[in-house]
């Protein structure tokens, strides 16, 4: 008996079965060291301190105006009267006074 036997499938040269070598990667703590040997610090005298002070009040941007802190207040009073209306409603019962 002869069995012959026809395939399709490409040779695949297995010779060269070893892994590649990967490029060298530095761990990051390394990195970070050679970033803060490479930084420059600079300090400010007493002129920029000044200058950024005087900016700090007069930009006001950390905090509100007045007015706008009354209107929130009120808001959360309103809102905090609802949920007490709420609860009353629903339990009989103050548990907020």
């Amino acid at each position: 008996m002869d069995i012959r036997q026809t395939s399709n499938i490409p040779v695949i040269d297995r010779s060269d079965n070893r892994p590649k070598p990967v490029k060298h990667v530095v761990p990051e703590t390394e990195q970070v060291t050679e970033q803060n040997k490479r930084a420059v610090v600079i300090s400010g005298d007493e002129v920029s301190y000044a200058k950024a002070d005087a900016f700090r009040t007069k930009a006001g941007y950390d905090k509100p105006a007045p007015q706008a802190e009354q209107a929130v207040r009120e808001y959360l009073s309103f809102e905090r009267e609802t949920k007490r209306d709420s609860v009353r409603q629903i339990m009989g019962v103050d548990i907020y006074a």
